[in-house]
């Protein structure tokens, strides 16, 4: 019985903990929401140079089988300087991200600090110097994911086309075209499936020469 009413309020005090913390994650996040959102427009962009050199690749390689070419060296320039802009563009994110992390901790800090020094001495007392140190750096630090990376990655993580490998005639495993684009597919490749098709399609004609 005693267990179990220790279990009941452990299970409250998680609650409320977790529903403190749900209260204070935006209230922590807000002064720097604005710089944040300056680093995924950084991520949004680097995701479409990311896509880009595709495009220029494809379109040069169609000049070339039409026996032209004409204009596709700019392509191929294009497309590196699409990969270069790529890199720039992420990396700045992630050390935009990273400086802002770094004075925000600061701020944290001095704002933990000013407040430890009205508290009174007897609230020392009461605790450790581990709990002091959890509350000025731990504490702090435990931010530097919800800041420096989190936004940054989910970002480029939704805005770049997620791509599958399909098979050209029994298609993918999990449906056909529309219902693979339902579930966010933007891009498919055949891979060295198309060349498996190929190969059983040579194979069938080439039987009766055999």
């Amino acid at each position: 019985m005693v267990e179990g009413v220790q279990a009941s309020t452990e299970d409250m005090e998680s609650a409320e903990y977790r529903a403190e913390e749900k209260v204070a994650r935006p209230s922590v996040l807000a002064p720097i929401r604005g710089k944040l959102t300056v680093a995924s427009v950084m991520v949004l962009l680097s995701s479409i140079c990311s896509v880009l050199p595709f495009i220029l690749i494809v379109e040069a390689f169609r000049r070339l089988l039409e026996g032209s070419t004409e204009g596709v060296w700019p392509l191929l320039m294009w497309a590196l300087a699409a990969y270069a802009a790529r890199a720039i563009l992420y990396s700045g994110a992630l050390f935009w991200t990273h400086s802002v992390d770094a004075d925000n901790q600061l701020g944290m800090r001095r704002l933990i600090s000013n407040k430890l020094r009205s508290v009174p001495l007897g609230w020392f007392n009461e605790r450790r110097s581990v709990d002091v140190k959890k509350l000025l750096q731990d504490d702090v630090e435990a931010i530097h994911y919800l800041v420096a990376h989190a936004q940054v990655e989910f970002v480029a993580a939704v805005s770049v086309p997620v791509n599958v490998t399909a098979h050209p005639v029994d298609a993918h495993g999990a449906g056909d075209l529309e219902t693979v684009k339902s579930l966010g597919v933007r891009r498919i490749t055949f891979g060295p499936l198309w060349q498996k098709w190929l190969t059983e399609i040579s194979a069938q004609q080439l039987a009766s020469w055999l």
